[in-house]
């Protein structure tokens, strides 16, 4: 190649002092070349557990929607590139997004958009979506029991219960607020004998007695007033 440029140029009555200067530079050139080539050559780098950024959440909520059983989505990738720009990039370097806006309820596939440095390529991702599972927002009014803990003071009883409210509202997605059976609360009358008035933290449950995670009992604590009797001893003579 140099010997056929070096034809032309001597064609075209370059001086012979101008001729080995550029044959000079051209035979650098091709040295830069093959060194870039061998030294820092094309190579490829996996970043692994880049999270993914969810994009317009408040407008999903807005909609009237939530994420339910929500995890923290990550996906791994491959960047291919010459060795020293790769030595130099991490996970940082890379944003992966999902746009949520439109999605309805339901389980959903959204599709990732990825941006990285100018100097490298992305060659793979994995997974290239994700499954979001959307549920409609919803409130319900769910009954508020008292469960009495311990034992009261011989000679006496537990009378009547006056719970405020007896109702409270219990907000999230539908499915969840479904599963709750009722709202509790615990008072302990362990050696009681006499009224008690307490103001009670409360909780959402299943049917079998387990705290439903995932829903906002909009009143935390409820106001609790439990009567305490006196039981009477008779005693019956014999005939």
């Amino acid at each position: 190649m140099i010997n056929f440029l070096r034809g032309i140029l001597e064609k075209s009555k370059i001086t012979r002092n101008t001729t080995p200067k550029i044959v000079a530079i051209l035979s650098a050139l091709v040295l830069w070349l093959y060194v870039m080539g061998e030294v820092n050559p094309e190579d490829i780098k996996p970043l692994n557990d880049i999270e993914v950024e969810l994009l317009n959440l408040e407008e999903l909520k807005s909609s009237g929607l939530v994420i339910i059983d929500q995890e923290d989505f990550t996906v791994d990738i491959k960047v291919s590139g010459r060795r020293n720009d790769l030595y130099n990039i991490s996970a940082e370097d890379i944003k992966v997004t999902a746009d949520l806006r439109g999605y309805r309820q339901g389980v959903n596939s959204i599709p990732l958009e990825i941006s990285s440095p100018a100097n490298v390529t992305i060659e793979e991702i994995k997974p290239q979506q994700i499954k979001v599972k959307l549920d409609k927002i919803v409130k319900r009014q769910k009954t508020v029991e008292i469960i009495k803990k311990g034992n009261p003071a011989n000679s006496y009883e537990p009378g009547e219960i006056t719970i405020t409210p007896s109702e409270v509202l219990v907000e999230g997605p539908e499915s969840k607020v479904n599963a709750v059976a009722k709202v509790i609360g615990e008072i302990n009358i362990e050696d009681a004998f006499e009224g008690i008035r307490r103001r009670i933290p409360i909780k959402a449950v299943d049917n079998e007695g387990k705290e439903t995670v995932g829903v906002d009992v909009k009143t935390r604590y409820v106001n609790v007033y439990l009567q305490m009797l006196k039981v009477r001893s008779v005693v019956i003579k014999p005939q």
